[in-house]
């Protein structure tokens, strides 16, 4: 699940950023699990999730009901759920721990928090697994600036252009736009939705007050 963990930004940049991704294991439960992704869907929805939904069906960022991507989902789905509060996550997790569904649920988010996540949650005292990304290497002068990853980084396969930020930060300056208005606009282009719509707001709006 390592496309969610390659978010860029400061410490308090990221203490807003939580993304959860259920599934099924290939040649253990994931042949027959939609009924048990789509009982887990019902339970996280509860909770106000950013976003939420998955490639093959879509997500809550890209205008797609919720209802519809619970109702499509299939065995091979890869579920995002982006929430942009901690306390929420942990209410989230302990009501999937109740669910008992019997199906995987990673956590991405800042390192710092995962160990008080889980223990609050009551899913054990530390994580059993923890995936780090080391960033990226090679002619980086011909990617994004610091700046436009902070967004671009935030779709996993990297469907967020930074032309597409260029072009929100200059019609935020402009007037034409809100910062809200903008990164909705920008997680439409989302297709794994693990996109944080509240997050990118903000990054946009300091990005716009720039000189």
């Amino acid at each position: 699940m390592t496309h969610t963990l390659h978010r860029e930004g400061s410490e308090e940049s990221l203490r807003d950023d939580y993304v959860l991704v259920i599934t099924g294991a290939k040649g253990y439960n994931k042949k027959g699990c939609a009924p048990r992704l789509r009982e887990m869907m019902r339970v996280v929805s509860k909770f106000t999730p950013i976003n939420l939904g998955c490639m093959e069906v879509g997500n809550t960022g890209r205008g797609v009901p919720v209802s519809e991507i619970i109702r499509n989902a299939r065995n091979s789905d890869l579920v995002q759920v982006v929430f942009d509060d901690k306390e929420r996550v942990i209410e989230a997790l302990r009501a999937l721990k109740e669910a008992d569904q019997g199906i995987s649920v990673v956590v991405s988010c800042n390192n710092d928090d995962i160990v008080e996540i889980v223990r609050r949650a009551g899913v054990g005292e530390m994580p059993h697994t923890s995936n780090l990304s080391l960033g990226f290497m090679g002619k980086v002068e011909r990617a994004a600036s610091e700046d436009e990853r902070l967004i671009t980084t935030m779709c996993g396969h990297h469907m967020v252009s930074k032309s597409l930020v260029g072009h929100h930060v200059r019609r935020i300056r402009e007037g034409s736009t809100t910062p809200l208005e903008a990164a909705i606009d920008m997680s439409r282009q989302c297709t794994c939705g693990a996109f944080n719509t509240v997050r990118a707001a903000h990054i946009l709006e300091e990005l716009a007050n720039k000189e």
